[in-house]
């Protein structure tokens, strides 16, 4: 089991520049990946998304890619240095004719292009750039996965924590709920028999008097649902226990949890005892603590 929320950073050094790429995931109801590549980069979108979506399946995923230009005067792009510099004498030299009394500046350099095209000499070919960029994603998204481990397994011990004490309450409950049937018919039997001797229902038979006392006893009985609940709650421990294995469960926790609830709810309605009600109000409280955290299981 893991959880949705996860960081990584990957880096990798390609001729003259490094490709720096960050991973963050987040909650998410289904896989969303966004991308945010630098230029140099951004036609390689396609590669990004073939490596993440076989690897992260449900939650919001954010790729950033930088590519950053390492090479110096005494690398081997000085070639493209030393036309930066033949550029700023011919414009020296233009200053000079023309009378121009202001010094030159970068901004004269900047303005005529001269920085955009080292830098675009500089970047390597986009074959290298893509092996470099895939080779960081893979980095970040190692530890996005260790990551991702380590939530899980602290969101696995709280959910084995939670169900053994719903299964504690589930005990509770269905002692509570023992002769709550009995008591019930008794209750029902006495209050008809006032009413019977009441002019407007004297001609009512025994029999079905017996037969509504009965339907009505049954509607009260909760054994059913304790019977569900249990196993629901020992189907929960096998999707979040370590033997589902890394694979997505977060759904299908979802509407476990769902399941649980529900019968928490029919629980609470057929409920006429005090003592059995707090029981099942204590589990529905667990029951939603656990959907809070579901929220971030993959």
């Amino acid at each position: 089991m893991r959880s949705m929320t996860g960081f990584g950073q990957g880096v990798t050094a390609v001729d003259h520049a490094e490709v720096r790429v960050t991973v963050r995931t987040l909650n998410g109801r289904a896989l969303e990946v966004r991308s945010a590549l630098a230029p140099a980069l951004m036609n390689l979108e396609p590669s990004v998304l073939e490596i993440v979506r076989p690897r992260i399946h449900r939650g919001r995923v954010d790729v950033r890619a930088d590519l950053e230009i390492t090479a110096t005067m005494d690398d081997d792009g000085s070639e493209h240095l030393r036309g930066v510099d033949r550029l700023a004498e011919t414009l020296d030299k233009l200053r000079f004719r023309y009378g121009v009394q202001a010094p030159l500046s970068l901004d004269h350099l900047l303005h005529a292009g001269a920085m955009m095209q080292v830098e675009a000499a500089m970047t390597p070919p986009v074959v290298r750039l893509k092996g470099a960029l895939e080779s960081a994603l893979e980095d970040a998204l190692h530890e996005v996965e260790v990551f991702r481990d380590r939530e899980g397994t602290i969101l696995r011990r709280f959910f084995e924590d939670a169900c053994s004490r719903l299964e504690q309450l589930v005990g509770a409950i269905a002692d509570a709920a023992k002769g709550a049937g009995c008591e019930m018919r008794q209750k029902l039997e006495d209050r008809v028999g006032r009413l019977l001797t009441e002019a407007e229902f004297a001609g009512a038979t025994e029999e079905r008097v017996a037969s509504e006392i009965a339907l009505l006893a049954q509607r009260a009985d909760i054994e059913e649902e304790i019977q569900r609940a249990g196993m629901h709650i020992a189907r929960l421990r096998e999707l979040v226990g370590p033997a589902q294995g890394p694979g997505p469960v977060g759904k299908r926790v979802d509407f476990m949890l769902q399941e649980l609830l529900r019968e928490a709810n029919t629980m609470a309605a057929k409920s006429s005892r005090a003592e059995l009600t707090h029981r099942v109000v204590d589990a529905k409280a667990i029951i939603e603590q656990l959907r809070e955290q579901a929220h971030n299981i993959e």
